[in-house]
Formats: structure tokens, sequence, C-alpha cells
């Protein structure tokens, strides 16, 4: 059973949240993870990349010649897999795992999924600097240094949250697609149209598209970001709390003046596999995202008041009532069967990687530290 017009041309609503068109059953004689039951409530961050690894070691084993690009875990109870463009479903199925953790296991090609072109690119390990720009949207992330007047010039995504190592040093994070080459000094666009500098990007996240900018040393001379009025402030990030679990159907916000107080719902949770050949102690990692749904996109159009984050929403953090921020926006699928469904890295990712949310918050006031 599919949702009527899961093709690109529909142009009236969906029948099912989640689309099985394309969609090819496992095996039901091969199952894995029967330790667990997805069907009594979802994973936490650490469970579906102990899952995703699982499935992993067992493709391995099973279909060496397929390759696996991302494990979602639906609200549905159903595991979508994802498999790179090359596989041949119809001859693989009867080999791959039809049941995982008591669960319904169906398959799919990445070309399924209707990603923005730099979702394509190869993560960088080095990632140069960009400008942060007032411009007309606050907090917007360019590729060029030059005060530029209007957004659609270049790249640009949101500022994210400021986060400090076990060092106690602070960085703001930015997506990182939106990285120039060149000038490896950060700008922020002054109220007179100067450029003053903030800081240089000196790391990305691993296997992320999270880049991080050092503010040490920053004068900012009492310049704010915008004030976002009565949001409530970000008090920690999603992971610090080893208990953190997100339940089906919880509420998050997108904290971007280009979101335009934008709200979803967590429906699903997806982990992608990747190996890291510098890290000795954890060569494979699971890289994981929380999957928000915003609303039909069907005869929505291309307007303003469509349900979805707007052109420079990337890198923004996605916050709950609690004022916890349960990650950063990654892109947002706007066409196809997915369509509606926002991809948001989960914080846990940055907790991974050894970061705390630093006093203040970002989408607010700067913090009286980098005055």
């Amino acid at each position: 059973m599919h949702s009527q017009g899961e093709d690109d041309s529909r142009s009236y609503g969906r029948f099912l949240l989640f689309p099985s068109r394309y969609v090819r059953f496992g095996s039901p004689l091969i199952s894995i993870c029967e330790e667990f039951d997805g069907r009594e409530r979802g994973f936490s961050d650490e469970g579906m990349r102990y899952v995703t690894s699982e499935l992993a070691r067992e493709l391995s084993c099973c279909a060496p010649e397929i390759d696996l690009v991302e494990v979602i875990f639906a609200s549905d109870a159903m595991f979508y897999i994802v498999l790179d463009n090359e596989a041949d479903l119809s001859s693989v199925r009867s080999r791959l795992p039809g049941v995982i953790a008591n669960c319904v296991a169906g398959y799919c090609l990445e070309k399924n999924f209707d990603r923005p072109d730099w979702r394509n690119w190869k993560e960088r390990e080095t990632p140069a600097c960009i400008p942060i720009r007032r411009g007309p949207v606050f907090g917007m992330v360019s590729g060029t240094r030059a005060p530029i007047s209007t957004p659609s010039v270049s790249a640009c995504t949101t500022s994210g949250i400021l986060v400090k190592n076990t060092r106690e040093q602070h960085f703001l994070t930015v997506a990182a697609h939106g990285i120039g080459r060149g000038d490896p000094t950060a700008y922020f666009s002054l109220s007179t149209g100067q450029m003053q500098p903030i800081g240089r990007a000196v790391a990305q996240v691993p296997f992320t598209d999270v880049a991080l900018i050092d503010l040490k040393g920053t004068d900012f001379h009492r310049q704010l970001f915008l004030d976002t009025g009565s949001l409530s402030p970000v008090r920690r990030l999603f992971g610090e709390n080893p208990n953190d679990q997100l339940d089906w159907n919880h509420m998050v916000r997108f904290r971007s003046p280009a979101a335009n107080d934008l709200d979803g719902v967590i429906v699903a949770k997806s982990a992608r596999p990747k190996i890291n050949p510098f890290n000795i102690d954890e060569p494979f990692q699971c890289v994981v995202y929380h999957w928000a749904f915003t609303g039909q996109v069907e005869d929505a159009g291309d307007d303003d008041m469509a349900p979805r984050p707007a052109v420079g929403t990337s890198g923004a953090a996605v916050v709950d009532k609690k004022g916890i921020c349960v990650g950063l926006f990654d892109h947002f699928i706007s066409q196809g069967p997915w369509a509606g469904f926002s991809v948001i890295l989960s914080a846990s990712e940055l907790v991974k990687a050894g970061y705390r949310l630093a006093a203040g918050d970002v989408l607010g006031k700067v913090p009286a530290l980098l005055r």
C-alpha cells in the first residue's frame, strides 16, 4: 500500500506520511537485533548507532557488493534502508534482513530522495572561511567578503549556536557547505555596511555539515545580534544528558529569522555510516539525524507560506519547548515521495565530538564575554 501520487508530479495531498513506493522488503526469514523492540518506542541516538553498525556488519557478509548509505527508522515502526544507486534490489532482496529489532525492514535507493546538490559533496576535512553578514536576513553566512545587497548572490546559511570544548574555547557553528575557500576570516556585517572580522573557521565536525568559527579575541563593539523577542534561550544540547531521547511527535522550532517561526514534529531518526581512517580507536562511525515533518508541501507552491525552511536556514539551531537544542538543520527534501521532511543533525554529534553549549544564545544577543 502506498500513497497516491508519490512521484514528483503529484498535485494533491499524501495518504501516508511515509512512502512505500520504490521500497522493496527484505527476507522475513532474516532477522537481526532481536534484543531490541522498535515497536514499543523509538531508539536513542546510541541505540540507532548500534543498530546501524549491526546492519552494516550483516550486509558486509550477505551482500558485500552493495553500499549502505543511511538507515531510517520511522514512527510507523518500520526501517527504511537507503542503499547506493548501483544496488540491484531485485537480485539482492532475498539476502537482506527483512526484520530489524522486531520491525519490518524495506530497502530503497538514494535517488528516491531529492537532496540538495551540496549533499553530494565529499566531506571536507578543513573548511575555509566565509563572512557572516547581517544583510537583509540576520545571521547569514555567505561566500564573499564584499557586502552584497541580496542573499541570493551566494550560498547563505544561518549562524547556529555557541559551543565550547573542554579547554573552554568558544566556537560559533555554521553550515560548512556555505563556506568558501578564499579569505580565512569570518566577517560580521555592521549596520553601516562595513565588514567587521569576528574570527576564523578552524575546524569541521567529522562527517557533518558543521564548521566551527573561532571567536577568540573578537571585539563586537556592543553590536548585537537580532533580538529574538519572546523566544526562550537555548539551555543545553541534546545528548549532554546521557538519558536524552526524543519521543515521536516531539515538537521543535527552527531558530532562524529565515524560517518564519517554523515548527515541526519529529517522526523519524536516521544514521549514516562513515569510515574515519584517522580515528584508530573508532574507525567506523554513525552520524545520527532527526527527521521533522513541517507539513504537506503538495499544493503549497514555492511561496513564502509553504511549510518549509526557507533558503538560508541551513545550520540553524532546532530547539524544543524546554530550550534543548535537539540539533542543527541540515537539509530539506522538497520533491519526490519524501517531500516535506527536514533532516536535522543530532546535537549529540557535537557532544560526541567533545563540545557543550556555551553560555548565551547565538540567536539572541551576543554573549557578554564576546562583546
